[in-house]
């Protein structure tokens, strides 16, 4: 039986919630709010995808990344470390029937903290340990891969799904019984061959409008939704985009065409293809912003020092970087202060300084600390290149 009626019209609400895991940019801003001064976060990120890791080398594969990262600390520090590496392990030999295709585990015991996310897209193997948790790839995820809804339409009928970190999700089925046949076939014997279309069209117009609504209703109602693809027959397709609401019809970004029967995961690749184009189209916009902007002294920083500093005074809106950008930077071990020159004293509390080779990540936590946004970049201009694929929009 469905679940609800509409206009007379079936809808079946299929979403139970079983597949895909809603980590959100919400999540990522309290996970920021950990820190521990007297032990550590260890951060783990990996491949534990069933389909190629049939034998757990993913367990092994952590032991020696877990080995290697404790030998930088020293015996005290190591026994603290210790229990959280146990942990972990006990963790993935008891509980791998939920693996997807990565794991990022965040954990310490000394805080009562433990996060974990299964994720259906891949990350690098690695493993941090450090006051606060490691949190730039989860940034990086949230960026690359934002959520969008996704209606299929046609005539009669409309299939809805949510598409978030690389699942694809139908939220709903809709069926129109209503819709007459295209051609007259005897009843209305005195109604014209127009008439007749007249009276299908206005059945179809029905139709969009219950799918309009179901849109609103089972979908943008429930998630944050900034962006929507529509799919279809061109021709329904489009008179469906034309009949959205304006606020809706504005996070329209492509179209694709498609029948009722298209297989899920093949809408899932029409669509990220889409989403690659639009990225690609918003970084550039991005980019260029940031590069003018600075030029005139106009709320921007360009370049790693320029960068820094708008940190150091909590002024970043949104940091725009380059796809595996590295660099060497210092840290106090006291206030982890961070800094792109050697200092002999931290200046804020005349800490220990020592070199990092994960400085731009820790730039990118920061600025994650003080709310602001990430944008991974993967076009970039000369001029970006130029000045260290690195630049913001600053709050003032």
């Amino acid at each position: 039986m469905p679940e609800n009626v509409l206009s007379s019209h079936l809808y079946i609400n299929i979403n139970q919630r079983k597949g895909m895991y809603m980590f959100t940019r919400q999540e990522l801003e309290e996970m920021t709010s950990y820190s521990t001064e007297d032990s550590y976060i260890v951060s783990v990120y990996l491949t534990v995808d069933p389909a190629t890791h049939l034998k757990d080398e993913y367990v092994a594969a952590f032991k020696n990344m877990a080995r290697e990262e404790l030998q930088k600390y020293d015996q005290k520090e190591q026994k603290i470390i210790a229990p959280e590496i146990e942990r972990i392990t006990e963790y993935m030999a008891l509980n791998k029937t939920k693996f997807r295709k990565s794991l990022a585990l965040f954990t310490s015991q000394d805080i009562d903290f433990w996060r974990e996310f299964h994720l259906s897209v891949v990350l690098n193997d690695q493993i941090i340990i450090n006051r606060r948790p490691y949190l730039k790839p989860l940034a990086d995820l949230l960026d690359n891969y934002q959520r969008y809804g996704v209606v299929l339409v046609d005539r009669e009928s409309a299939r809805v799904f949510l598409v978030h970190l690389g699942e694809i999700e139908e939220y709903t089925e809709h069926f129109n019984p209503d819709i007459p046949g295209q051609h007259k076939k005897g009843g209305w014997a005195g109604l014209s061959q127009s008439r007749w279309d007249r009276h299908i069209e206005k059945h179809v117009n029905l139709h969009l409008k219950d799918v309009v609504n179901i849109l609103n209703d089972v979908l943008l109602s429930r998630e944050y939704i900034g962006r929507i693809c529509i799919g279809g027959p061109v021709d329904a397709a489009s008179r469906f985009k034309e009949m959205l609401p304006q606020h809706i019809q504005e996070k329209v970004v492509g179209t694709f065409k498609a029948d009722m029967n298209t297989e899920i995961n093949e809408i899932r690749k029409q669509t990220l293809e889409i989403m690659k184009e639009v990225e690609r189209e918003k970084e550039e916009e991005l980019v260029n912003e940031i590069i003018s902007r600075a030029h005139k002294g106009d709320r921007a920083a360009l370049g790693l020092d320029d960068v820094m500093s708008n940190i150091a005074r909590g002024n970043i809106q949104k940091l725009a970087l380059k796809s595996g950008l590295k660099k060497w930077g210092y840290k106090c071990q006291s206030c982890e202060s961070i800094f792109t020159s050697k200092q002999d004293k931290c200046p804020y509390c005349q800490g220990d300084i020592e070199k990092i080779d994960h400085f731009i990540d820790l730039m990118v936590q920061q600025a994650l600390n003080q709310g602001a946004l990430i944008e991974v970049v993967f076009h970039t201009s000369e001029k970006f290149k130029e000045a260290g694929n690195i630049g913001a929009l600053l709050r003032y």
